[in-house]
């Protein structure tokens, strides 16, 4: 479909079909007759398929005189066949149209299905990122009291539940850091606590297990 939409090559795909109708009229009028300009439908398609709902107007412009010149061709009384072949081409041209309006509803469907996927997407990604926001540590990226505390409720529910998960909660401080933000500013401060943070986060498997309790 992603071919027949492409402006580039289009035309010449409904050229192709418009050509492959002449050929097959040709090839099979001596022994179907007339009833061999049904095989308008194949051009008829291709240009709903290609040009949407505007392709039954494309189609009966060229439809209408090529088959005319075929009639004339095959020694056809061409005004007897002429309301007949008018008939056939707006017939076709009409499916073509319906074919079109198909087509072109398919398109507005898929865009709209896709600026939803989108939207869908970018609400995700901004709630999983506030969810991040409200339960990590803006400096040093690690869970904050709040999930720390909800992780050890977890933690001490399964305890309880069976006495072969233990668990233990292991404190670190840094002795003297407030001497560090008074002598070098509490940039200097920040930096170690990030330094801090990504050597916990180096060593440790589960990164949810470690948090920042204050600051």
């Amino acid at each position: 479909m992603k071919i027949l939409r492409s402006t580039a090559i289009s035309p010449f795909i409904a050229a192709g079909s418009l050509l492959l109708y002449v050929l097959l009229f040709l090839l099979f009028y001596t022994y179907i007759g007339a009833p061999t300009a049904m095989l308008n439908a194949i051009p008829a398609i291709t240009f709903g398929l290609i040009f949407g709902i505007r392709g039954g107007l494309f189609f009966g412009l060229f439809a209408f005189p090529t088959n005319y010149f075929l009639f004339w061709i095959m020694n056809e009384p061409i005004f007897n066949n002429l309301g007949a072949n008018l008939l056939s081409v707006i017939a076709m041209a009409s499916a073509s149209a319906g074919i079109g309006w198909v087509r072109d509803l398919n398109i507005q469907v898929h865009k709209q299905a896709d600026v939803l996927q989108a939207e869908i997407v970018r609400r995700t990604r901004a709630e999983e990122k506030l969810t991040h926001e409200t339960l990590h540590d803006p400096l040093t990226g690690l869970p904050n009291r709040r999930l720390f505390f909800n992780r050890l409720e977890h933690a001490y529910a399964l305890s309880k539940r069976n006495s072969d998960n233990l668990c233990a909660v292991l404190y670190l401080d840094l002795n003297k850091f407030k001497n560090i933000n008074d002598s070098l500013g509490h940039e200097a401060g920040d930096h170690l606590l990030k330094q801090v943070a990504g050597r916990l986060k180096s060593s440790i498997r589960d990164i949810d297990t470690v948090a920042r309790m204050g600051g």
